[in-house]
């Protein structure tokens, strides 16, 4: 690959990477959302669930393992059974590690 090519090859990956990064905290936003969407109805902690699952196997294919690891365990606690309408201490435990692991990712830019 020549010089040209080369630099043409890290310019576009460098943009897909800030991309990505940029839409971290959307993606995040977008979850809450689903979450605060009303008293748990199922419909919305699956979709919610989904989105998690989805940043999760992002994540790591750019770089961010952190965030993938958070999304995953925020995920597993979404798709567990909870008796209660509102989420639990460990769930918004998970989605403030997420949030955390986020800004991190975002810092590290």
């Amino acid at each position: 690959m020549d010089a040209g090519r080369r630099a043409d090859f890290v310019d576009r990956t460098r943009a897909l990477l800030d991309a990505y990064r940029g839409g971290l905290p959307g993606k995040v936003k977008a979850i809450e959302a689903e979450l605060h969407q009303s008293a748990r109805d199922g419909d919305s902690w699956r979709r919610a669930a989904r989105l998690a699952h989805q940043l999760a196997g992002s994540a790591g294919s750019f770089g961010h393992a952190a965030v993938g690891d958070a999304a995953t365990a925020l995920e597993l606690l979404l798709l567990s059974p909870e008796p209660d309408a509102r989420p639990s201490p460990a769930l918004l435990g998970a989605l403030a590690a997420l949030r955390a692991a986020v800004d991190r990712a975002l810092e590290g830019a």
